[in-house]
């Protein structure tokens, strides 16, 4: 195998399975009404639902560095596709249970992918992490813009199927990866005596990666009923969920690439920048009702979206001092990052059904926004770890 041909199955099976990340689980938001419907749960019911695949990306994150690269990552493809075949034709019960597998699945991709890059890709990290945000953003906007024309065309059940498609081509260009024994081969286990948990600048990653993914998922999950509440409707609330997602695909791809040309000085107000669109996204959301303010906030909210995420994987691999390392941040930062990104969804919905209005989730995303602000300064300015 030439090295050539090597480089670039390296990049299909990146973008393979990074398709598998996002359109499976935010395909949800856009669905919420006909998913209620169909299954007849309520609000609370459903930010749980939006929120099992975020705790499992925590609780699972945790112990994927305990297992073969190789063995571990396969498993999750499979897991990803009996969870979408679960999801899709087993009921309520089916529906929780194959959501769960879904997010376990999605969890070990999302924890060992930085590491892959910085394993396969050496000398070009920042660029193919760049393409791997692009693609993770790009898998998010197809599971946004097909979810209501593929619900209103096939149904719910075949709907929550169709991304099976995704998952069976990733788990198909990996196989290569599996050849000569490579499963079955005891991991070699690695000295590493430095707990992470001790290391301050592991611990600002990890609560930057919480908060955005706290301010992404809630938005995911619940902005196309906030703008229908408007009196909008569901239809038009989806398609401002689909376009801030347009705008996050490029902010994702050049905002790594960006961070690594400014200088040091202009890095940081980058940064502040970029994290401050949240709070103008949201407040415009909260107090604006024509449609000019909607549009605001679609730029608003899906630049920091696109952008951040970005930023924080980026931080994983830029700040990891070995690739060894790299996997071990990636489990701690991924794992009680998500776990604080799963509260979102579930207490909107909370907030919601009390209440019976969304103003107390915006204002409390808005805090959360401005909380992101000053962690991202901080976890921007961490050194090297390990």
């Amino acid at each position: 195998m030439s090295k050539k041909w090597y480089f670039w199955l390296n990049c299909a099976i990146l973008i393979a399975i990074s398709l598998n990340l996002r359109a499976p689980i935010n395909v949800l938001g856009p669905m919420i009404e006909s998913i209620r419907e169909h299954y007849g749960i309520s609000s609370a019911m459903f930010g749980f639902l939006s929120a099992i695949p975020i705790i499992a990306f925590g609780s699972v994150s945790f112990i994927v560095s305990y297992f073969s690269d190789i063995k571990i990552l396969f498993s999750a493809l499979c897991a990803v596709v009996l969870g979408e075949i679960g999801r899709s034709y087993g009921g309520i019960t089916g529906l929780f249970v194959g959501t769960a597998f879904i997010g376990a699945g999605v969890a070990v991709a999302n924890v060992l992918l930085p590491s892959f890059v910085k394993k396969k890709f050496p000398k070009h990290t920042t660029a193919m992490m760049a393409l791997y945000s692009f693609v993770l953003n790009l898998s998010s906007v197809i599971g946004v813009w097909l979810a209501l024309p593929l619900t209103y065309s096939i149904g719910v059940p075949h709907t929550l199927a169709f991304w099976l498609i995704f998952s069976i081509l990733a788990l198909m260009l990996y196989f290569p990866e599996i050849r000569n024994n490579r499963i079955s081969r005891v991991k070699i286990r690695h000295k590493h005596t430095k707990s992470l948990m001790r290391e301050i600048g592991a611990w600002k990653i990890t609560i930057f990666m919480g908060l955005q993914g706290f301010l992404a998922y809630s938005t995911l999950a619940w902005l196309p009923a906030i703008i229908a509440q408007k009196g909008y409707g569901l239809e038009y609330g989806t398609k401002v969920l689909l376009y801030s997602q347009f705008v996050c695909v490029p902010v994702a791809f050049f905002g790594p690439l960006l961070l690594g040309v400014l200088r040091e000085k202009h890095k940081s107000l980058y940064m502040a920048f970029l994290c401050s669109l949240y709070v103008v996204g949201y407040l415009c959301v909260l107090l604006g009702e024509s449609q000019w303010t909607i549009y605001i906030a679609i730029v608003c909210i899906g630049a920091p979206m696109g952008g951040v995420f970005g930023l924080a994987l980026l931080f994983i691999s830029q700040k990891s001092s070995s690739v060894i390392v790299a996997t071990k941040l990636s489990a701690m930062v991924q794992g009680f990052g998500y776990l604080i990104a799963a509260s979102g969804p579930f207490v909107i919905g909370l907030l919601h059904d009390h209440f019976e209005s969304y103003i107390y989730g915006i204002i409390m995303v808005l805090c959360v926004a401005v909380a992101l602000n000053i962690t991202g300064i901080l976890a921007h300015r961490t050194k090297m770890i390990g």
